[in-house]
């Protein structure tokens, strides 16, 4: 999900996301770097960029898995979860938000 910072929610979101311990990045102008936790952040809005870290397509199909069976079961960890899977996953999850 992308969030539209430009705007008062947009800001609200992220900065809410990172008190709710999630990994925010803010953009140094070359690269995306991680927020550190408990640091107290100034939020430069003027001059930064921030967004919450998005998630690989692997990291959203086994939230997609937990949140909606409850865990992953033992054949996908063994295996691993398939890019066919990883593609159907991330493709429920944006038709449920």
């Amino acid at each position: 999900m992308k969030i539209d910072t430009s705007t008062t929610a947009g800001k609200i979101a992220v900065m809410q996301a990172y008190e709710n311990g999630e990994a925010v990045q803010f953009y140094d102008g070359s690269d995306w770097k991680p927020l550190i936790q408990n640091a107290n952040p100034s939020w430069n809005w003027f001059d930064c960029l921030y967004r919450i870290k998005p998630q690989t397509a692997e990291e959203a199909a086994k939230e997609y898995l937990i949140d909606n069976y409850g865990c992953l079961n033992t054949y996908q960890h063994r295996i691993g979860v398939t890019e066919d899977f990883i593609a159907g996953a991330k493709w429920q999850k944006e038709q449920d938000q």
